[in-house]
């Protein structure tokens, strides 16, 4: 290898470096502060991930449950009011998980959680364990904001004991993600929710 190509090749693999140097903000984990890329005293520092657990509640269970692929859902909390319910070991169609459906928060009007702002997916989980027909419940509930509008479980699951789940995606500025329940037939219920970050 003659000299000028060794001296080509110093000098591309220290543009790579300076360019890794001068693009990229990184986190002094000791400190949290945030040195911005292109400063002429670039320090190379342990880069932190930040990652919000994903929060599941197992709606009307005084215990936590750990589903079929490993995840752990809460015991029943957040919620303002309404009363829970155990239907036992009864058969859900349409889930590898029946356990969430079994238990069930009803007579609610809202839950509460505390968050990182920021952007989710919410997931809310319901089966009709109580009524036998179509129109006996119908309620709507609003997340962050979203309206989900009308939801009658029998009728949109397909009968009676057969698992729903609705998906929405919001953006919390307030430190708090809220549902708010109301019913326009019957009583507002649900069985799970899923907070995700998306």
């Amino acid at each position: 290898m003659t000299k000028q190509s060794v001296w080509v090749r110093t000098v591309m693999l220290s543009s790579i470096c300076m360019l890794f140097a001068t693009s990229f903000a990184v986190t002094n984990a000791s400190t949290d502060q945030v040195i911005p890329g292109g400063s002429s005293n670039a320090v190379f520092l342990p880069l932190v991930l930040r990652t919000v657990p994903a929060v599941r509640i197992e709606s009307g269970s005084n215990s936590s449950y750990t589903d079929s692929k490993g995840n752990i859902w809460q015991a029943d909390t957040g919620a303002a009011d309404g009363e829970i319910g155990d239907f036992g070991n009864i058969a859900i169609a349409n889930t590898s998980d029946p356990r969430i459906y079994q238990t069930e928060h009803y007579k609610l009007t809202s839950y509460a959680f505390p968050v990182v702002n920021g952007n989710y997916t919410v997931r809310l989980h319901f089966a009709e364990n109580f009524n036998t027909a179509a129109g006996a419940r119908i309620f709507t509930v609003n997340v962050e904001g979203t309206a989900l509008p009308n939801i009658d479980v029998f009728a949109e699951a397909g009968g009676a004991h057969i698992a729903l789940v609705k998906t929405v995606s919001v953006a919390v500025t307030d430190g708090q993600l809220n549902l708010n329940f109301s019913a326009s037939a019957g009583q507002t219920m649900i069985n799970g929710i899923e907070i995700l970050s998306p």
